[in-house]
């Protein structure tokens, strides 16, 4: 009872500091911007079927946990091609298993870290700049990431800061709740602790294609707080090209895109060697960091709207798999398809209904390591019968009022860890969202 008071009085302060800070939002002519955010997610995990578990697994017994993040947004138009973006947050709450035994986290809520402690943090805060290269301009729907009222048809595209990159990279088919069938699960892209890097990206733009270049700093460790100065040796890049396509009057958007980790990663193949010559008798990957060593992939997908009523997407992700993660998802290889269907058949235009799938795999080296009974930063068994996590979400988002929406979403995660012997888990969610 006790934690359960003190979740709500988390709550209530939050939605208390987003209604004071943020009394009103811009509208289109306005050349400041504030607004205000309360994402709260509770979620429940019925007890599996776990014949063993490690340090790192996912809990086999019944539990539950939530979040609430308060997110304050504030910007102004400097000039016609000219914005400032800056937001705040502040996270408060618990993750199912403390974020460990799975590929991704089950909500990209939990991307800023609520175990850290209800402290006030940066979220995005960057420089918008563009730079026309054509005379016409369209109008663009503001939020609280695009603050220009008006862009050129064609352009660059210039933002440097603090980045969430999977604002800028990859395709995110909305609604959805699991990391991995959000976004492309292989992709390792650069996170501190609260999933955001320092960077830049640079964007070509025009009536078909949108090509970006990112280039990003790297933190010293997993998910740390520091980031590595060593840029020469230690950052991060990634490009993606978009190209947009028509079917029978419906838009669709076809991507592919690639990058590289340099960083402090352990090696997997090293720690072994030693460990098989029993010079260390605790195998530990971190013990095996190098500067400089890489970790690559590719991502890539494809999202069409179908009559209007219907998004339909289907993506891949793939990486080298030799050294460790550096970002929120531990996926060497992953495929992802779904899509969404918009309320309009029962007469709800806002609410939608999604039903998406996602089949995650480890190189293996990666598998030796953990069958090996080594720990990473989110899996750790003891012991590893291989085979890939596959998982299926199932959710409905519906519009309550103006500004206020909710959403239950039903997660089946078959083989948690990568494990055969563990699982299938069920996970159910509730995500409220209140804008003001």
């Amino acid at each position: 009872m006790a934690y359960r008071r003190a979740v709500l009085w988390r709550c209530a302060l939050l939605l208390a500091i987003v209604a004071i800070a943020s009394p009103a939002r811009a509208d289109d002519a306005a050349w400041w911007w504030l607004s205000g955010e309360l994402d709260v997610v509770g979620a429940a995990q019925p007890g599996f079927t776990s014949p063993y578990a490690g340090s790192n697994s996912l809990q086999a017994g019944d539990h539950a946990a939530g979040a609430a993040l308060a997110t304050i947004s504030a910007g102004a138009v400097a000039t016609s091609t000219t914005a400032i973006v800056v937001s705040g947050q502040l996270i408060a709450g618990d993750e199912l298993s403390n974020g460990k035994g799975l590929g991704a986290p089950i909500d990209d809520i939990y991307v800023r870290n609520a175990l850290a402690g209800a402290i006030p943090f940066v979220g995005s805060a960057f420089v918008d700049q563009i730079i026309p290269l054509s005379a016409s301009r369209a109008a663009q729907t503001r939020d609280a990431l695009h603050l220009l009222r008006a862009l050129p048809s064609r352009r660059l595209e210039l933002r440097a800061g603090r980045l969430w990159a999977p604002d800028w990279f990859d395709d995110d088919p909305g609604g959805f709740s699991n990391a991995a069938i959000r976004h492309d699960g292989a992709w390792d892209y650069p996170a501190d602790d609260r999933g955001y890097a320092l960077g830049l990206v640079i964007e070509y733009a025009d009536r078909y294609v949108h090509a970006r270049l990112g280039e990003f700093a790297m933190t010293t460790t997993p998910r740390g707080d520091t980031y590595d100065t060593h840029v020469n040796e230690d950052r991060n890049e990634v490009a993606e090209v978009a190209v947009h396509t028509c079917i029978a009057g419906w838009p669709g958007t076809a991507n592919l895109g690639g990058f590289v980790n340099h960083a402090q990663l352990g090696d997997y193949a090293e720690a072994i060697a030693v460990y098989d010559n029993m010079i260390i008798s605790t195998l530990d990957v971190a013990q095996f960091r190098a500067a400089g060593s890489l970790h690559d992939g590719v991502f890539g997908g494809y999202d069409q709207q179908i009559a209007g009523m219907v998004r339909a997407f289907v993506g891949f992700s793939a990486s080298n798999g030799d050294f460790e993660s550096f970002g929120t998802n531990e996926i060497d290889n992953s495929v992802r398809f779904g899509g969404r269907l918009r309320g309009e058949l029962w007469h709800r235009p806002a609410d939608d209904v999604g039903l998406g799938f996602a089949t995650n795999g480890l190189a293996s080296i990666h598998r030796l390591y953990l069958d090996l009974g080594g720990d990473t930063t989110r899996l750790g068994d003891g012991h590893l019968d291989y085979s890939r996590e596959n998982l299926v979400e199932l959710y409905y988002a519906a519009r309550v009022v103006r500004d206020l929406d909710a959403s239950l979403h039903v997660e089946v995660v078959d083989h948690p860890g990568y494990n055969n012997e563990r699982g299938p888990a069920t996970i159910a969610l509730v995500r409220i969202a209140a804008r003001i």
